[in-house]
């Protein structure tokens, strides 16, 4: 009891309402997670604000008064700091009867929750554009949008002419692979990101009047590449992983985050992205892909430099999302329930005796291990009639179901764990903020700071590693 009660105070989540949709299809987690966002990333009133409208909906700022008992410039300032980070979302209606119109403002929650990636964008911009572009969407992801003269001025003096042509060239590079967006481009009455940034051109007026935020969306998709790319890699080896990544950025600009197959490539392509490549051995590793179960890769015509494949993504993604959930049976449950769990979903239906006979079970053991997934919701059970005299009993997996409930058990182990990461971090405050100011002066430290350091630095670093893997299972969960 002492125990629980510690938890509670600490904000450790343990229960499980986090399941619990509300409307407009966020779970209960995800509103806590995001509150949590704001809070220890915008401050307590912001926060205050924010939960309005993430369980409310859409209000109006006299509504958010009526609800929040903050004065009118603490409303504004809040919604103003939400808008500069891409958070708020504006409907304009009008009144029944009458010519004046009404705002709403409403949360984007994914974009909210996207915020624990941003290490992840950070690593992903280094990778693509170097040590400069990741300097740029530092910036951008701090202040959530800014113009590219802005963004310039604030990482080199205006003196260094060459340093800023530098930074507007991979600036406008970033532009053209979509990697940052036109504030003015978002559909706001739908949520979507849009990839329409292809060869625009910076000029004298738009690089001081344009305003530009990370695109997200693209991001997304790079991380959902990479999960790919390691699929094929575990399953079929290095060259393989190579070839469809090679694919990926030969027809990268017609990638989408939700996506069946992917736009058809030529072995000419990826021999022009793959310098002296050996076109036999390439077409040799293709075919290897085209023969996995399920297909991966599929040739649709020609022969030679003009053999032409598609990607199937959705296939990719659903393989990725049944490890990701067998994993977690395993851990849960153990070896056998992870085996029956897999032959359900390979087999759809059937019955437990069945079940017991193709993993060479005995029947209780079987049905020990059924019972055990299905209080737990991993599994489903169906009754029927069978000659209209007795019970017969067909078991089942809801894969999208359980993706659903993992989803919010990741977005509660974040949340606890970004609960567990401020808890060690206040105990050690003092002392990390002393080697964030001197960190030069470590020698001054006594033996028992020392050690405090140690400690709060090694669980900073395992927390927030885990934060980022537990994130990026949830967005590969959410890809349909």
């Amino acid at each position: 009891i002492d125990q629980k009660e510690e938890e509670k105070k600490k904000g450790i989540v343990k229960y499980n309402t986090h399941h619990i949709e509300m409307e407009g299809g966020s779970s209960l987690m995800e509103i806590q997670l995001g509150l949590d966002i704001l809070l220890q990333d915008f401050g307590p009133i912001v926060k205050n604000v924010g939960e309005i409208l993430l369980k409310k909906g859409g209000q109006t700022v006299q509504q958010i008064g009526m609800e929040s008992k903050l004065e009118l410039d603490q409303i504004k300032s809040s919604l103003l700091i939400l808008r500069q980070h891409n958070l708020i979302l504006l409907e304009e209606r009008g009144i029944e009867k009458s010519e004046r119109k009404i705002i709403e403002y409403s949360i984007h929650l994914s974009f909210l929750l996207a915020r624990i990636r941003f290490p992840k964008y950070i690593l992903l911009a280094r990778e693509r554009f170097g040590l400069e572009g990741e300097t740029i969407f530092e910036q951008i992801l701090l202040w959530g949008q800014l113009t590219i003269e802005k963004t310039v001025n604030s990482l080199v003096p205006k003196e260094e002419r060459r340093a800023k042509d530098n930074l507007q060239k991979i600036f406008q590079k970033m532009i053209n692979d979509s990697f940052v967006s036109d504030v003015s481009i978002i559909d706001s009455s739908r949520s979507k990101e849009s990839n329409l940034n292809y060869n625009f051109v910076l000029d004298g007026n738009s690089s001081s009047t344009v305003f530009w935020r990370i695109n997200f969306n693209r991001c997304n998709i790079l991380i959902r590449n990479e999960a790919c790319v390691d699929l094929i890699r575990e399953k079929l080896g290095i060259a393989q992983a190579n070839i469809i990544q090679s694919a990926f950025r030969t027809i990268e600009s017609s990638l989408k985050l939700n996506q069946e197959d992917s736009q058809n490539f030529t072995v000419d392509q990826l021999l022009q992205m793959v310098k002296k490549a050996d076109e036999l051995q390439m077409i040799r590793y293709l075919d290897s892909i085209t023969s996995t179960n399920p297909p991966f890769l599929s040739k649709i015509s020609g022969e030679g430099r003009d053999s032409t494949y598609v990607i199937h993504i959705s296939k990719m993604i659903q393989t990725i999302k049944q490890r990701i959930i067998e994993s977690v049976v395993h851990h849960r449950f153990g070896l056998l329930s992870a085996r029956i769990f897999r032959l359900l979903t390979q087999r759809k239906y059937l019955e437990q005796k069945t079940i017991a006979t193709l993993t060479l079970t005995p029947v209780k053991e079987s049905r020990t291990r059924l019972y055990e997934m299905l209080s737990e919701n991993y599994v489903s059970v169906q009754e029927l009639l069978k000659n209209g005299m007795r019970n017969n009993w067909l078991w089942y997996v809801r894969l999208d179901s359980v993706s659903t409930m993992l989803k919010s058990d990741m977005y509660k182990g974040v949340f606890n764990a970004r609960k567990r990461l401020e808890m060690h971090m206040n105990e050690a405050k003092i002392v990390m903020e002393r080697n964030i100011a001197f960190p030069e002066d470590i020698s001054s430290f006594s033996e028992p700071d020392r050690r405090l350091l140690s400690k709060a630095q090694y669980i900073q670093e395992q927390l927030q590693t885990s934060i980022i893997q537990l994130d990026q299972t949830v967005l590969l969960l959410s890809i349909d």
